[in-house]
């Protein structure tokens, strides 16, 4: 290997656009909510020089799934949990 600093760069910047895709894929990122979390929920509260008339979201999640809201597209969905691996 020629210079190590190289391939540490290549790794990070393949790590950066993989997480970027996979953000890109689900539609948005978790700004509340997340993996582990069984409900969660956003809002914009209308008047006091905010967008009049307030949106808001909320999910509750059954098992197997994380909850996941957005504050920005106001969007909450529940999504698929990947299976964690048995420790031995």
């Amino acid at each position: 290997m020629k210079n190590p600093i190289y391939f540490l760069i290549s790794i990070a910047t393949a790590l950066v656009l993989s997480f970027a895709i996979a953000n890109y894929a689900l539609g948005y990122t978790c700004s509340s909510g997340g993996p582990g979390s069984a409900s969660c929920s956003t809002g914009v509260n209308g008047g006091g020089g905010n967008i009049s008339g307030g949106t808001s979201c909320s999910v509750e999640c059954r098992v197997g799934y994380y909850a996941c809201c957005n504050a920005y597209h106001n969007k909450c969905q529940c999504r698929l949990d990947k299976p964690s691996l048995p420790v031995e």
